[in-house]
């Protein structure tokens, strides 16, 4: 895969994200749609890479906002629209951050 290849990127909707159950199952979705892997063999706990709490308790109220981070082998976006989507990083991170995308 070269970089910007886009061929392996998944995309997942959450319907509330005010589930933190949601945010959780729908992230592994993408990440191992993203990586050509059943659900049960993306291993590495999501908590050690972001809170889904704090992530519902912003991205639920907020209309222009998203949690971007790395997970698993892969860079994740969360919108406040609950897109979440998934994509294999050149390289891997761990940490999080919030961003406002510009209007």
């Amino acid at each position: 895969m070269t970089p910007g290849d886009s061929r392996h990127r998944a995309e997942r909707r959450i319907d509330d994200l005010s589930e933190t159950t949601r945010i959780v199952e729908t992230t592994v979705e993408a990440v191992a749609a993203a990586t050509d892997r059943r659900p049960t063999a993306v291993t590495e706990p999501l908590y050690d890479a972001v809170d889904p709490e704090a992530t519902s308790r912003l991205l639920a109220p907020a209309t222009r906002c998203a949690v971007e981070f790395s997970f698993d082998g892969c860079r994740v976006r969360i919108e406040a629209d609950g897109t979440v989507t998934a994509q294999p990083a050149r390289t891997t991170s761990r940490g999080g951050n919030a961003t406002d995308t510009p209007t």
